[in-house]
């Protein structure tokens, strides 16, 4: 499932490629249970919960790019602004397709 889920990601984005050291899977703590990743440095951590459908596990690894990539953090509303212009981009690609 990551394999396949890392090409998806890749054909998106090329970034995955380039700017991500490592990726490698986590069991959660118990106070972990909420996380489904997480980005350190060039490194993204992705939690065994994340596996529940290639779409959990896709968007997982976008988020943690995008904080590879910006370097800003989920409390910071400029990665609230960040998200939405990739779910915009992500929804005119679609929209170019039809």
């Amino acid at each position: 499932m990551l394999a396949k889920a890392l090409e998806v990601v890749s054909s998106y984005d090329s970034r995955i490629n380039n700017e991500v050291e490592n990726i490698k899977v986590f069991v959660p703590t118990d106070s972990q249970q909420a996380l489904l990743g997480v980005a350190k440095g060039s490194d993204i951590y992705l939690s065994l919960k994340t596996f529940v459908s290639i779409e959990s596990l896709i968007g997982t690894i976008i988020h943690e790019l995008d904080h590879v990539v910006s370097g800003i953090s989920d409390g910071d509303l400029a990665f609230r602004s960040l998200a939405d212009e990739r779910i915009a981009d992500l929804v005119l690609k679609h929209y170019g397709q039809k």
